[in-house]
């Protein structure tokens, strides 16, 4: 037999052409099929078949060798030097805008992102920029309110609590002062007209001491925020050209009959703006009464376009929640009111007021509208406000309670929330859509583009269903998200869900919940579930719930933030080349200690702004903010209070400083794939000579092609309206799909031979850039075998969506299982099939950084964890290391989940095996079980197939396989008289006799026997050929008693010890010598 040289690796994706190649070359065409389609198939000798035969497989070269023979790496080679990296003016340059709108769709259709669908439109140009603009605005004050969180947790400690929150939005509301809108006149507010006229004394102020109860931290904390207000003002309105950019949007809104009172408001301040000393975002709190309004409002005019076209108009008309006038209009809202009047803070007397002249403004409609008798109406002038909206069902008929209800929703004052952050990020989301939709003309364009594409949408064009498609997707889709208001599928989910959490708030309140939960846990429950974007909305919920699962799969885990760091490989790499990228990479390290001293300095910045100081141009770019985790987790300042007050403030201040913690590793490499990238882009930019505006637009629009970020123009379209539960971890396996189907295809096909002034993508399409990266991952993947370290799963074969070679778990080898999806799934399987073991193994989801952690636990000495970490391990059916029991030369043993011995390994080894490092002996070990598991597999199936010609006299067929047998696995195929003679069982033996005999004989064999006689009755002499009292009984009882079998039979069985098939040509089949004492049977 040949020397056998040491297994190699798997055979990856891109190492199948070179193996089949190899076997081609050898003659061997079925080996060369399994080389490409089934490589796990081929044997030890069809591996390097070629380079075995030459003995080229040996020595420092084998590696060249095994490259030279791929001919993927030669033609990705010969393409990528005939394609060059494009340059910079002409890698996005279009030729004609309209041709592309009425393209065809991309061939992976809506799995494709924006790029991919309107490429060469200009759309997705522009409509990047609006986004660009908006992401801006927020990013920058959020980030300045990030730094005024960190500076006042610096000074005190701790972050401002969920009170000292409230005194703020108060101190930045006035309410220091005599409450606006409620002053009155000479000291009366006239509230009705006519004979419901009502006359009471204005409020006053609420919190007259407000200013001396905050300490100089707060206050100071206080004045920072006032100045975000101040700048996000100057921003916005400050400027002549920005008022009449609005003004300008007004007036085209005018002319076409749009205007209504709420923008006639705007255009009177915008002629004339005051700025207002004591100024605060209003955000409207939700009544059950304002919800049931809307909810019909909802169904009215329920139609996707309907729902688009008033988000388009809404958002060119919306400047901001504090549009609505507060005259006797607009009041703080009192149950925060009530609880700051618990700490003393409030006047009882002006919150007084405050009620019961929000009673008489309800009372005074309700009087003139008629619908309620005079009796009722008597009932509620005696009763407080906070009364009237508890009881007034009981105190009138049903049908005065649904015209009551009608009058409470409109009438009554509308309330406010003094939510700080949850009000200030809300406002920033707002004014962001406003400055980047309005102020800086983005939405003009948008308009432009969506009428174009309708125009060359109607029938009788060419191409004009695609065009429409491309309008539909347009209008009812991108436009309502850039402007944040979500598509109107979602929006009647969101609805749905507000309903039933309302359902669950009465429920709260029911007497036998407040029995149990106690008076106070009820109400704080059900102020939040009523909070339409409070801690139980639809939004928060699923946001919160996929930033667990982030930090589940992501946090804690070295692994997947080293196999992030590939995606410069993949995409960077192949865009710009290997050289540009590695100067990237220098530039983007050499300025990084900037971001640091930033960060953790004396100034204590936040990500955002030390990202600004340290990289002034990438971090205005747009591009820098919302790593892969930032979609799920960018509400984080917007939720800081929304569940204060369910948990204590220490606690949940802990939990986000863990949070940020776990994710730090895989932030980091997302940030630095960026920065790299953003340098490198730079760097090509300026090689073309391109002005600075122009070269930092590139470097941006190569950032987003390369690095799939999140947002609405680089998700994936039928994406964009799932639950971000659903759409979980599917972001960038179906962007680089799009990637290497469509955009790599695409990047710089009108590039000019700079020495021949000719296109050079004749056909349309640049092949280089796919041909660098596949070229690329073969030399990584090699020079990664070279160092011991697998990274095939980081490289082209990991990162397309491909069904993996699995079956455990719910979904099998499907490619994108979301963990949410995941769990539900193993939920269901072990419902219906009572084996909950897939769920058991999904328990890490459930654990923020589960994944990284549990697969680290069982491999710890006990000195760390003591042998909870083991006993979790094997709880949860991951491998663990027994250290109680070493190898004589130190090496620690490691179990599978079943408790089979896996190997011994170093320290060290069992180092990166807690990292997720596939490398050295584990690495060995995982691709030898493997291989031969297949190879056992393969060999049972060919002797099997290899009987049945036989037993049915078909010599040429038996032949054949033994011989495709010598040929596969380089010796005759063996095959015993064991084989022979259990083949024969299987075919005159029925399954259930053979099931029995495995039984342990005497009670419970005959238990079972006299079950089976029992089932079948009269027919089982028949089904099974055996009387099936007799299956307990020996071999040559059952023996006499049996009927024929299938085939001729002889007159009389004899024993017999060599088989029938002593014909067979003895150098073709093996005979495996049996023992003089062996018997096959029961």
């Amino acid at each position: 037999m040949p020397e056998t040289r040491p297994l190699t690796s798997q055979i990856g994706a891109l190492e199948r052409p070179g193996q089949a190649l190899q076997n081609t070359i050898m003659g061997d065409l079925p080996g060369a099929f399994q080389a490409m389609f089934t490589p796990q198939d081929l044997s030890i000798k069809q591996r390097d078949a070629f380079l075995k035969e030459y003995g080229l497989d040996k020595g420092p070269w084998a590696n060249v060798f095994r490259l030279l023979t791929n001919p993927a790496l030669i033609i990705t080679l010969a393409l990528s030097y005939k394609f060059p990296v494009p340059n910079a003016k002409n890698m996005f340059k279009v030729t004609n805008a309209v041709e592309a709108m009425v393209k065809r769709f991309p061939i992976m259709g809506r799995l494709a992102s924006m790029p991919a669908i309107y490429r060469g439109t200009g759309v997705f140009e522009d409509y990047g920029r609006v986004i660009h603009d908006i992401r801006d605005f927020r990013d920058r004050y959020n980030g300045k309110m990030s730094t005024l969180l960190r500076q006042y947790r610096a000074s005190t400690g701790a972050l401002p609590t969920h009170k000292e929150q409230l005194m703020v939005s108060a101190w930045l509301d006035g309410l220091h002062r005599p409450l606006r809108g409620w002053e009155g006149k000479n000291g009366v507010i006239m509230l009705g007209k006519g004979a419901s006229r009502v006359e009471l004394p204005s409020v006053g102020t609420l919190m007259p001491t407000l200013e001396a109860k905050m300490t100089p931290q707060l206050k100071r904390f206080g004045e920072g925020m006032r100045g975000v207000l101040n700048d996000m003002y100057n921003e916005s309105f400050g400027d002549q050209k920005n008022r009449k950019q609005i003004m300008k949007t007004m007036a085209r809104l005018r002319g076409s009959g749009q205007m209504d009172e709420l923008t006639e408001t705007w255009a009177e301040y915008l002629n004339d703006p005051k700025r207002i000393e004591f100024y605060y975002p209003h955000r409207l709190l939700r009544t059950e009464e304002d919800f049931q309004a809307m909810m019909k409002a909802m169904t009215d005019s329920s139609s996707g376009k309907a729902f688009a076209r008033q988000a388009g108009r809404k958002a060119e008309r919306w400047l901001g929640p504090e549009a609505y006038r507060r005259h006797n209009a607009m009041m703080p809202s009192l149950p925060e009111l009530d609880e700051l009047a618990k700490h003393g803070l409030v006047d009882t007397a002006s919150l007084n007021k405050l009620k019961e002249a929000s009673k008489f403004k309800v009372l005074a409609v309700a009087r003139a509208e008629g619908t309620l008798s005079q009796p009722v109406l008597r009932k509620l002038e005696s009763a407080t406000f906070d009364q009237i909206k508890e009881r007034y069902p009981a105190i009138m008929s049903h049908k005065e309670g649904l015209a009551f209800q009608s009058t409470l929703a409109e009438a009554a004052p509308k309330q406010y929330t003094l939510k700080l952050m949850t009000t200030m990020n809300s406002y920033a989301q707002t004014m962001g859509s406003t400055y980047g939709w309005t102020i800086k003309g983005g939405g003009a364009k948008m308009m432009d583009h969506l009428r174009s594409l309708k125009e060359l949408g109607k029938a009788g064009r060419m191409g004009a269903p695609y065009a429409k498609m491309r309008a539909e997707m347009l209008e009812n889709t991108y436009i309502p998200l850039a402007l944040g208001r979500g598509t109107f599928k979602n929006a009647l989910k969101a609805q749905a869900w507000e309903q039933n959490m309302y359902q669950l708030a009465e429920w709260v309140k029911t007497p036998k919940v407040v029995s149990v939960l106690g008076a106070s846990m009820t109400n704080t429950l059900h102020k939040h579930l009523v909070n339409t974007r409070g801690a139980f909305s639809y939004v928060n919920v699923s946001q919160k719930a996929a930033g667990y699962f982030y930090l589940s799969t992501l946090g804690l885990n070295p692994a997947s933030a080293l196999k992030n760091m590939f995606q410069l490989q993949l995409t960077t790499a192949s865009v710009l080349g290997e050289v540009t990228t590695a100067q990237g990479m220098v530039v983007a390290m050499r300025k990084s200690h900037k971001y640091f001293a930033g960060r953790f300095g004396p100034k204590k910045m936040s990500h955002s702004d030390a990202i600004r100081f340290a990289y002034p141009s990438f971090g205005k770019s747009g591009v820098a903010s919302a790593p892969l985790t930032d979609e799920a987790l960018e509400s984080s300042l917007q939720n800081i209070v929304n569940v204060q007050s369910l948990a204590p403030g220490k606690v949940m201040n802990f939990q986000k400083k863990i949070s940020a913690s776990m994710m730090s590793l895989f932030t980091a490499s997302e940030t630095a794939v960026r920065l790299t990238t953003w340098e490198g882009a730079l760097i090509h930019a300026r090689r073309a000579k391109m002005p600075a505006d122009k070269a930092r637009e590139f470097a941006a629009r190569v950032v987003e092609e390369t690095q799939f970020l999140t947002g609405p123009q680089n998700t994936p379209y039928f994406l964009l309206g799932a639950n971000p539960l659903v759409r979980q971890l599917g972001q960038f396996p179906l962007r680089f799909l799009e990637f290497a189907t469509h955009t790599a295809f695409n990047l710089g096909v009108n590039d000019v031979d700079p020495l021949t002034g000719k296109k050079m993508n004749v056909m349309g399409k640049n092949p280089g850039t796919f041909a660098r990266m596949i070229a690329g991952s073969i030399l990584a993947l090699e020079l990664g075998r070279y160092l011991g370290v697998d990274a095939s799963d980081a490289l082209v074969g990991g990162a397309l969506p491909t069904f993996q070679n699995r079956t455990e778990g719910p979904f099998g080898g499907f490619p994108i299982v979301p963990p949410a999806v995941g769990i539900v799934g193993s939920l269901l399987q072990g419902a219906t099939t009572g084996d909950f073991s897939s769920l058991v193994r999904s328990t890490p989801l459930l654990v923020p950084g589960g994944t990284g952690i549990l697969r680290t636990a069982g491999l710890l000495p006990p000195g760390v964890v003591g042998d909870m970490g083991a006993r979790a391990a094997k709880a949860l059916g991951r491998s663990y290391a027994d250290y109680k029991n070493p190898a004589p030369d130190g090496r620690i043993p490691v179990y599978t989940r079943q408790g089979t011995l896996k190997g011994y390994f170093s320290r060290w080894e069992l180092v990166k095996m807690g990292l997720g490092v596939r490398s050295g002996d584990r690495l060995a070990e995982e691709e030898l079980m493997t291989m031969l598991v297949k190879g056992r597999d393969q060999i049972r199936g060919i002797r099997k197939d290899w009987l049945d010609a036989r037993l049915n006299n078909n010599a040429a067929d038996a032949n054949s396989i033994a011989e495709r047998f010598q040929i596969q696995f380089g010796f005759p195929l063996p095959v015993s008289e064991q084989d022979v003679e259990a083949m024969q069982v299987r075919r005159r033996v029925s399954r259930l006799e053979q099931l029995v005999r495995t039984l342990p004989p005497g009670p419970v064999r005959d238990q079972y026997v006299q079950l089976i006689a029992a089932t079948l009755g009269a027919s089982g002499p028949a089904l099974l050929g055996i009387d099936p009292a007799l299956l307990g009984e020996p071999k040559p009882v059952r023996e006499q008693f049996r009927s024929g079998g299938p085939g001729p039979q002889s007159s009389a069985r004899q024993s017999y010890r060599t088989g029938p098939f002593d014909t067979v040509d003895p150098q073709r089949v093996g005979r495996q010598a049996l023992p003089s004492n062996s018997k096959f049977g029961f």
